[in-house]
């Protein structure tokens, strides 16, 4: 399963992470949100979105 989170120490910060492995950090929520949603589709995981943000990943991507 891959994870969209903030990171706990530094909210500006978009953690996403494979099974509690981080991959990568971004400073932008829908570029994390985009690799995300790249590697789910290449590995053929789930994303789960754990950012308390207002806007969900469909709302940013408009691809649903």
């Amino acid at each position: 399963m891959i994870k969209i989170e903030r990171h706990v120490n530094l909210n500006n910060w978009i953690n996403v992470s494979i099974y509690n492995k981080l991959v990568d950090q971004f400073s932008s929520r829908i570029e994390a949100v985009r690799f995300a949603k790249r590697i789910a589709k290449e590995r053929r995981m789930k994303v789960l979105d754990l950012d308390d943000n207002e806007k969900s990943h469909k709302d940013l991507l408009n691809d649903s």
